[in-house]
């Protein structure tokens, strides 16, 4: 960095620094423009005022720019130093993708911190997360507990024609757990933390269309160090629907586990049904586990098998959320025999008057960000 200062600072009778000193820097870092101010607090030690005007800072995989804002910081008898920061800032990634405009506010006494983020995206969507934390200081480190629950929204842009935006709602719940530790170690910082989400009804992004969601909850579990990660996440969710494919899934439970090495997966719903009437299909549990690298999942499993019931067979692999592929095969049915057309189709044994025969079937399909293609 090269940095111009101009100003004057005075020391006081009880040691701290009083003045200001005006900064302008530059480097290939980015670009500062601001002011320094530091004056004695009520105890007689030097606090300190940072004033930022349309900063440019380039990080990396992000370019925050008009950066403008104010941070005070002074010491205190809490764990945490007296802090009041409120800085706004746009950005972009090297892709195109980036913030219109975001806000940061963090407000601590030393004991408790208060803080919220809020901001719209270049596409327009829109997202804030807002709580409030008790931090203490124990023998190995830093013990950060919500003081009241917080919340954690996003909204799409909405679209003319397109139905209700896509969107995330949920309530940030106190739990047993701290929300977060910092542990001290001795080659770094260990962080440990404990999440959970109340979701309320939202409308989640899919590769197969808009998925609503009828509320649900979300814990994560797990440290975050220099040596790896660990940790575990649930998402249970009483309902799912896919409208735009016709299918409702019940008791839907989703299980991550990761480590240093591979990702475990296991995804189970005590019913997958057709919304259709009469149903294309007959409600059939399911039953799918998997694992492999965060962008190269492989997964296996079934739906229904249990007594009187068809079984579908289910392979696949995903590299991420955006692309992936699915195969099934429908073991052989046995038409003749009593109910099973039913088992499988109420719409077809609805005018089928004397099924006779086998019938077995196999497919395909394969998804990306905006896509799902299929064949059978």
């Amino acid at each position: 960095w090269n940095a111009t200062l101009r100003g004057a600072l005075v020391q006081t009778a009880s040691g701290a620094l009083d003045g200001a000193v005006s900064v302008v820097a530059t480097s290939v870092a980015g670009a500062f423009g601001g002011e320094v101010r530091l004056a004695p607090d009520a105890d007689g030690r030097t606090a300190a005022r940072l004033k930022v005007r349309e900063a440019v800072l380039r990080l990396p995989g992000l370019t925050l720019e008009g950066l403008t804002g104010e941070v005070g910081v002074a010491r205190s008898a809490g764990a945490l130093p007296r802090l009041d920061l409120d800085f706004q800032a746009g950005g972009r990634a090297p892709d195109g993708s980036g913030l219109d405009r975001a806000r940061l506010r963090l407000e601590s006494d030393g004991r408790a911190l208060q803080a919220s983020l809020a901001g719209i995206d270049l596409e327009g969507r829109r997202f804030t997360v807002e709580g409030g934390l008790d931090v203490t200081r124990e023998a190995d480190g830093l013990v950060l507990r919500l003081s009241r629950p917080g919340s954690l929204a996003f909204l799409d842009r909405p679209v003319r024609g397109a139905g209700a935006p896509l969107s995330l709602d949920a309530r940030i719940e106190p739990g047993e757990a701290p929300v977060a530790r910092i542990v001290e170690e001795a080659d770094g910082i260990r962080l440990v933390h404990a999440l959970r989400l109340a979701l309320r009804p939202a409308m989640l992004p899919s590769p197969a269309g808009p998925l609503r969601l009828d509320g649900g909850t979300l814990a994560v579990d797990g440290w975050v160090a220099s040596s790896g990660a660990r940790g575990r996440a649930e998402f249970q969710a009483p309902t799912l629907v896919a409208a735009a494919n016709g299918i409702r899934a019940e008791g839907v439970r989703l299980e991550l586990h990761w480590e240093e090495g591979p990702l475990r997966l296991a995804l189970a719903a005590d019913r997958v049904a057709s919304t259709a009437d009469p149903p294309w299909f007959a409600p059939l549990p399911a039953r799918i586990a998997g694992g492999g690298l965060p962008g190269a999942v492989r997964f296996a499993g079934t739906m229904g098998g249990e007594a009187g019931q068809p079984t579908v067979e289910i392979e696949g692999a995903a590299a991420g959320a955006a692309q992936g592929r699915l195969a099934y095969r429908l073991r052989p049915v046995d038409l003749a025999r009593p109910g099973a057309l039913a088992a499988l189709s109420p719409a077809i044994a609805r005018v089928a008057t004397r099924p006779a025969g086998r019938v077995a079937a196999r497919g395909e399909f394969a998804w990306t960000a905006d896509r799902v293609d299929g064949r059978c």
